[in-house]
């Protein structure tokens, strides 16, 4: 995982770029972060390659901090802009509910026209605000299952720019199954636990 497919170099030293780079760390203002006090900026996007096998160990931990099981595509509107002409606060979270129900369809746990719908309602929202997203900005949410409970399901995600992967939020969605019917919680029906986990496994976040 350490070996990009481009490289430049000035005066003889491999350079990546930070594309490459923002794969493997979790990059916030420009800056690559080596440590949780040592952080240096991205001279002109590149960085020199042989400080990745160095520090392989920090960058693969923030790799698989970052890995996600699915990724969906947000089309920013203009109505999602604040008057400072970036997405309001309030809609990260319309952004992260479409991105739950595309993971519901893709893990087969979505059903439209069964009795508890898609069965499941928000308990918990936690988020971090890292970047502004402004009108016309290519983004994505990342998601994975990062618990299973009883009853219920803790979700890690990740909005973040697309391709490069730089985070603009991050945080945890837990959600709670539920019977619409007799408006109560319910566990976790034992085929959507299966589904869940096989997907994850698929996908190489389990």
């Amino acid at each position: 995982h350490f070996a990009p497919t481009s490289l430049r170099s000035v005066s003889g030293v491999p350079l990546c770029s930070r594309d490459f780079v923002a794969a493997f760390v979790m990059t916030e203002k420009g800056e690559v972060c080596l440590t949780p006090t040592s952080c240096f900026p991205i001279s002109q996007n590149l960085i020199p390659c042989f400080l990745i096998p160095a520090f392989a160990p920090v960058f693969l931990y923030n790799y698989l901090m970052t890995a996600f099981s699915y990724y969906h595509p947000i089309t920013v509107r203009y109505r999602d802009l604040d008057p400072q002409g970036h997405v309001n606060n309030t809609v990260y979270l319309t952004y992260l509910e479409s991105a739950r129900l595309g993971y519901y369809q893709q893990a087969g746990i979505y059903h439209p026209d069964s009795r508890i719908l898609t069965g499941m309602v928000v308990v918990r929202n936690e988020i971090d605000y890292l970047a502004p997203i402004r009108f016309r900005e290519a983004v994505k949410v990342g998601l994975r299952v990062e618990r299973m409970g009883t009853k219920s399901i803790t979700f890690a995600f990740q909005i973040e720019t697309d391709p490069a992967g730089v985070p603009l939020a991050r945080g945890k969605s837990v959600m709670v199954v539920y019977d619409n019917a007799a408006d109560r919680g319910i566990p976790i029906p034992s085929d959507w636990r299966e589904k869940i986990n096989q997907y994850e496994e698929k996908s190489g976040t389990a």
